[in-house]
């Protein structure tokens, strides 16, 4: 792809980082205009509408294209599985992860994490400790370590219940 695709391509993320939705939005507009098939601009659209926009439907609509486009752009699988996650469409959830852990470069843990919470909701409370372990154990961020520990005793004390 591109340099020049990239450079606006980061240009938009760091908009978006910077709480700037509405001007990355437009960037990565005119950056799909430029290059139709750089899914990774569909997916950090998806990631807007989804979080800044709230528009589940077209945030949707933007990480399948971006998986169509770019599969081997793992974050948008782990995007797309949060987005199904809150909508509990939990059989489509597991077959974005599953196939988010065939791409190299994903954050397995976060990828377990997400099996984990996706468990947890519907009160499979050994298969969310499994997972939540497994987060652990693909995790080198002392934070995210944290994070998941929680998580673990939160089922565990949910169990006990």
């Amino acid at each position: 792809m591109s340099i020049e695709a990239e450079k606006l391509f980061f240009e938009a993320r760091t908009k978006a980082d910077g709480g700037q939705a509405g001007i990355a939005a437009s960037l990565l507009y005119d950056l799909i205009a430029r290059y139709p098939d750089f899914g990774k601009a569909h997916s950090l659209l998806g990631i807007i509408y989804l979080i800044s926009f709230e528009d589940h439907a077209i945030a949707e609509t933007y990480f399948k294209q971006a998986m169509t486009l770019t599969p081997a752009y793992s974050a948008t699988y782990l995007n797309y599985a949060e987005l199904l996650l809150s909508q509990e469409r939990y059989a489509e959830q597991v077959a974005v992860l599953n196939k988010g852990l065939e791409t190299s470069g994903i954050d397995k843990d976060k990828a377990y994490h997400l099996f984990g919470l996706m468990h947890e909701r519907q009160q499979q409370f050994d298969d969310a400790l499994e997972n939540f372990q497994k987060a652990i154990m693909h995790s080198l961020d002392d934070d995210d370590i944290l994070k998941y520990q929680k998580a673990t005793e939160r089922c565990l004390m949910k169990k006990r219940m």
